[in-house]
């Protein structure tokens, strides 16, 4: 290639791994600048329209066939400058690593390259919510809470909080069992771009419920399930002395001293040893007769 001639950068930039991962995980971050010609370049990062630490780029070193090579990176500053095949024309290559977090479903990173064929700088831009994923947070609660009266209602609440991206189900569990699949809500979206899902189950506390463990599990992203757990349990009014714990209708049963103060009972014990006092002396008499 000739002295007066000049190549314009081609630049891209990508991930590793290419899909999501879970919070506080580590992505290596890619941009290559390619096809250019002279080979002065500078080459910077920036997250969210602010510039990061360059790093302190080597000297270049010329390679056998009069080409540079010249390497930077934020972690161990060094973009690579490489001749593209036969052509005298380089390469650059920078790498940065980043640790995701949840507040980073809104954030970008910019690869910004500066060369004297451009009027400006040449930026490619990545959104880091291609690479990121977040499980949701659970919480159960119940209205109201703890122990409650028999046949009264009881509404549980289930949360799932600050998850990303986009796309949860929330299903119930009693006692292990799959149960009515509750009232879900619209997925709302929180201020720092994470999303909130809640789902709500109405019982009634009998007694057969007494314990019972209601289960809220999520689903996310082809991710495990997740669950959180409350327990139901009914509060039974004490036995009263006298009551018939098995009788439906609450009536007390007598006891047995009552029976026999009662003045109709006598009256009843006396009117039959007469009538039956009576009745003998009948046989007798008429017997002599």
């Amino acid at each position: 290639m000739s002295p007066a001639s000049i190549v314009p950068p081609r630049l891209r930039v990508g991930s590793d791994p290419a899909g999501p991962v879970t919070r506080n995980k580590s992505v290596t971050f890619t941009c290559r600048v390619e096809g250019f010609y002279p080979q002065g370049t500078s080459l910077s990062w920036l997250e969210n329209g602010n510039e990061t630490d360059p790093g302190k780029p080597s000297r270049p070193t010329e390679n056998p066939d009069g080409t540079f090579t010249l390497q930077s990176s934020l972690e161990s500053p060094q973009p690579r400058v490489l001749p593209e095949h036969e052509s005298v024309s380089y390469n650059v290559s920078s790498t940065v690593g980043l640790n995701l977090s949840a507040g980073d479903a809104r954030s970008q990173l910019t690869c910004q390259i500066e060369h004297s064929t451009l009027a400006a700088p040449l930026r490619g831009t990545y959104d880091l919510s291609h690479a990121l994923r977040v499980p949701p947070r659970l919480r159960v609660g119940s209205d109201p809470a703890g122990p409650v009266a028999r046949n009264e209602s009881v509404t549980f609440t289930c949360r799932a909080e600050g998850f990303y991206p986009l796309g949860a189900s929330l299903s119930w569990l009693e006692n292990g069992n799959e149960t009515d699949l509750g009232k879900p809500s619209l997925q709302a979206e929180n201020p720092d771009g994470t999303f909130t899902l809640q789902s709500s189950l109405e019982v009634r506390a009998t007694e057969q419920r007494n314990p019972s463990v209601f289960t809220c599990r999520a689903v996310h992203d082809s991710q495990p399930p997740v669950s959180a757990s409350a327990t139901l349990r009914v509060s039974l009014p004490p036995t009263e002395p006298g009551k018939d714990p098995a009788s439906s209708d609450g009536d007390p049963a007598l006891p047995t001293w009552a029976l026999f103060s009662s003045p109709a009972l006598w009256i009843g014990l006396v009117l039959e040893k007469v009538l039956t006092g009576a009745f003998l002396f009948f046989l007798f008499l008429r017997s002599k007769g």
